[in-house]
């Protein structure tokens, strides 16, 4: 999967806003704190101010008190003497007190006598009231460097920069695996004809024409081969044509290999009078196909092929010297006047044997067929 520059970049900004979020908010929540600290501190302070002013108004009635019971004291020692103070005193100070007595108000001259020792220090009074603050001191030394605050938040991606010079190019990367087949394409116009020669060719052999499937004749002639009894020369019959060319010759013969025209033999319950008559041929080309099989113990070619003929699967007779299979044509067209028994290369029809063969399907009382097939 690829990830652009782009999806980097804001994915990254989306972090750092984020960040930025969960810092702000927890400086909002350590600010609250030291706001509700502040709060509590100053209202805990108003409360001792008010504690120091309950106090200092306590002391001042308790001194009120204090002063009142001093004097009624002092009244009532006056009450018990009638006697003159005494004037020995070298001071010529003098107080004019009035006395109560019953209901007449008596004014008395009392002169001031002579120092009385110094009383006890009192009890210690009560805390005065928090008095204005004091004038602004001198500027203290400086303190200590704090510890470092922590990082604030990310600003904005600035301003996109020009673009800079292209760089150079890179290395060739690996080569890509081989992807599927495309679709088939249309088929294209048919080009010039070719100088060169296709097609089949084969034997027809029992008939002295090409059928009529698209086959050119090229000659026809008679069917030969070995003799049936000789050991040596060819298995396979040949189409010899009717018009020979000969090379070099000699007088007599050299005792090498011969050659015979063939018969068929055993025929006459497939074809009426063809025992021993003599086996025509004929070499056709089909240009248009370009394999040619011969299809043995049928007499139908599969779907898709052109049959060009059919007939029966002959060969050499089960006791004599052996030879190729070959498919005669079911017309079994002999030579004229061919009758006289001159054996030679014979052919001979061809039955299955059951036991080696599965019968069914095969009969060993029945000739096998064959078919000539080309595509």
């Amino acid at each position: 999967m690829t990830v652009t520059n782009g999806g980097m970049k804001l994915g990254l900004f989306l972090l750092l806003v984020c960040v930025g979020i969960v810092f702000v908010g927890g400086l909002y929540f350590q600010s609250s704190l030291v706001e509700q600290r502040i709060k509590v501190e100053v209202e805990v302070q108003s409360e001792i101010i008010e504690l120091k002013e309950a106090v200092y108004e306590l002391n001042k009635q308790l001194n009120l008190l204090q002063l009142q019971i001093n004097q009624h004291q002092s009244s009532s020692n006056d009450q018990f003497t009638n006697e003159p103070l005494n004037t020995n005193y070298t001071t010529k100070q003098h107080t004019v007190m009035k006395r109560q007595n019953g209901d007449t108000d008596t004014t008395l001259e009392v002169l001031r006598g002579r120092d009385g020792r110094d009383g006890r220090d009192g009890l210690t009074g009560p805390m005065g009231i928090t008095g204005p603050p004091g004038p602004k001191g001198d500027t203290g030394p400086a303190g200590k460097n704090g510890s470092s605050g922590l990082d604030g938040i990310a600003g904005l991606p600035g301003l996109k920069g020009d673009i800079g010079p292209a760089g150079q190019d890179g290395l060739s990367g690996l080569n890509g695996t081989i992807g599927p087949p495309g679709p088939k394409g249309d088929t294209g116009a048919a080009g010039p004809k070719g100088e060169g020669v296709g097609g089949v060719v084969y034997v027809r052999w029992g008939h002295n024409s090409c059928p009529s499937t698209g086959a050119q004749q090229v000659y026809s002639g008679r069917a030969g081969g070995s003799d049936y009894a000789t050991k040596g020369g060819g298995s396979n019959p040949q189409c010899l044509p009717l018009d020979p060319n000969y090379l070099t010759t000699v007088s007599g013969t050299l005792g090498a290999a011969t050659i015979h025209g063939a018969e068929y033999e055993r025929t006459d319950v497939l074809v009426a009078n063809s025992q021993d008559t003599d086996v025509v041929c004929a070499v056709c080309y089909v240009p248009t196909r370009n394999v040619v099989y011969m299809l043995p113990a049928k007499y139908t070619c599969p779907t898709g092929w052109t049959r060009e003929y059919y007939g029966y699967l002959m060969s050499a007779r089960y006791n004599h010297y052996r030879s190729t299979f070959s498919c005669i044509d079911n017309s079994f067209t002999a030579a004229p006047n061919s009758s006289t028994d001159l054996n030679g290369y014979l052919f001979y029809p061809v039955e299955g044997v059951c036991g080696s063969l599965p019968c069914p399907p095969y009969d060993e009382t029945s000739e096998l067929t064959c078919a000539i097939c080309t595509k």
